[in-house]
């Protein structure tokens, strides 16, 4: 039945999935198999199950591994699944001597590893080294990066790509280096901050995916989930481990938790931003919580005998509901969202800083007559270009100590600015003439090509 023209087939095999957690578990409750906890007070896991793929959990002794082969038998007769030997492995603590390691697999029949390297591209072990651990991932996109030929497309393709493609690569130096044209071999000019280019449009960006901010959006949705989950799985383990007896959003970060923990911890200012309690009972001190009457004394220490009479006459709900954490970005349905937090995230580490809200509302409609224009895409970011002052003229060349010749080559300006090659060039001027424009809409007396 486990046949891809079967349509029944995905559910009969999360049926026989069922089935192996049932026995899992049984054997667990018995007493027989015994699951591992990274600490005192964690619970213990016995198993992860995903997709077809299982990882089993069990002390390093021969009682354990003789259960746990038991159970695979049980599951291979009643299901007809046999378990892939050759593409199975069992990875031991460094606790457990390396005796005992060969000797528990040869008896299961799976060749021992130091650890696990690699699971669905990713590696499932991370040291303090992160950047060893995706180096590859680095490597590989690089490489896509340079059979693309960047410096062959227009600025505009540029944008489409970075955005649709190559907004995966891990780090922002790579799409950085491909917006300028620029390697390690051959260095160009990065007449930008990165951080601006990846401001939205109305601010006068170019949208492109800030991946740090995006990295804390989703950290901080981790961190979301163990607050509005404390009986989840994952909750409770690092509950036990880093905060037994504190909030997740007051608890100190040890120098010595892990590359994991650290991560989550750093998103908490984001979500510290997004969120807000809801308080059902701002009355609750008024009240005695374990009688759940008016606590009359104080009611006449507040209020007056006229108010305290009407209030007494309030009944009391017996169902006392907590107070919760609510994400305020969301006003309809107080839902915490990865967009959200990323906007957070991206303001918070922002070199470009925040204007007042009345500034953002004009600078957004300036910034919407040019991007909702009707014209061609690659015309719209050259004037993004001249409006930022960052074309290639000699005079920008000459600010960088590239050049030291600023006269524009065509003759009429001792400085081949912006503003020069735009309006007040011989070609320009020969331009705008011919073109239905009026003197008075080109030929005024601005100095930069924002004011002009």
């Amino acid at each position: 039945v486990f046949v891809k023209e079967n349509p029944l087939s995905p559910y009969i095999f999360l049926l026989c999935a069922e089935g192996l957690t049932e026995l899992i578990s049984q054997t667990e409750r018995e007493g027989f198999l015994k699951g591992v906890s990274i600490c005192r007070g964690a619970p213990a896991i016995s198993h992860f199950f995903f997709a077809d793929n299982s990882f089993p959990f069990a002390r390093a002794n021969m009682a354990n591994c003789m259960v746990l082969k038991d159970i695979l038998d049980t599951y291979e007769r009643a299901s007809g699944q046999q378990v892939n030997f050759q593409k199975s492995a069992v990875c031991f603590s460094k606790n457990v001597q390396r005796g005992d390691q060969l000797m528990l697999a040869q008896f299961m029949g799976i060749p021992c590893v130091d650890h696990h390297s690699q699971y669905l591209g990713l590696p499932m072990v991370l040291d303090k080294k992160k950047g060893a651990s995706f180096n590859h991932l680095k490597e590989r996109l690089w490489k896509k990066l340079q059979t693309w030929k960047g410096k062959l497309l227009s600025g505009t393709e540029k944008v489409i790509l970075i955005k649709v493609v190559a907004q995966a690569i891990p780090i922002y130096t790579m799409s950085s280096q491909f917006w300028w044209n620029s390697s390690t071999k051959n260095k160009k000019i990065h007449s930008m901050a990165w951080d601006r280019l990846c401001a939205p449009k109305e601010e006068g960006g170019l949208g492109f995916g800030n991946l740090h901010a995006f990295n804390l959006a989703l950290l901080a949705k981790q961190g979301w989930r163990l607050l509005q989950n404390p009986d989840s799985l994952i909750t409770r383990v690092l509950k036990a481990k880093y905060f037994p007896t504190r909030s997740f959003l007051e608890t100190a970060v040890s120098p010595h938790a892990s590359v994991v923990w650290k991560s989550l911890c750093e998103a908490r200012t984001v979500i510290i931003q997004v969120s807000k309690w809801q308080c059902y009972h701002k009355s609750i001190n008024l009240i005695h919580g374990d009688s759940r009457e008016w606590n009359v004394t104080l009611l006449q220490n507040v209020f007056f005998p006229e108010e305290v009479m009407l209030i007494c006459s309030i009944p009391l709900s017996l169902r006392l509901t907590p107070d919760m954490l609510v994400c305020h970005y969301d006003i309809k349905k107080s839902m915490f969202t990865v967009k959200s937090a990323y906007h957070v995230a991206r303001s918070l580490h922002s070199s470009t800083g925040r204007a007042s809200s009345s500034n953002l509302d004009v600078v957004a409609r300036n910034w919407s007559l040019l991007w909702k224009a009707i014209v061609p895409a690659r015309v719209k970011t050259f004037w993004w270009r001249v409006i930022f002052g960052i074309l290639t003229t000699k005079a920008n060349l000459a600010r960088k100590k590239v050049s030291l010749d600023e006269e524009c080559m065509l003759g009429g300006g001792p400085v081949e600015s912006s503003i020069h090659i735009l309006r007040d060039c011989p070609f320009a001027i020969c331009a705008w003439r011919s073109s239905t424009l009026s003197s008075s809409r080109w030929n005024n007396d601005a100095h930069s090509p924002k004011d002009w």
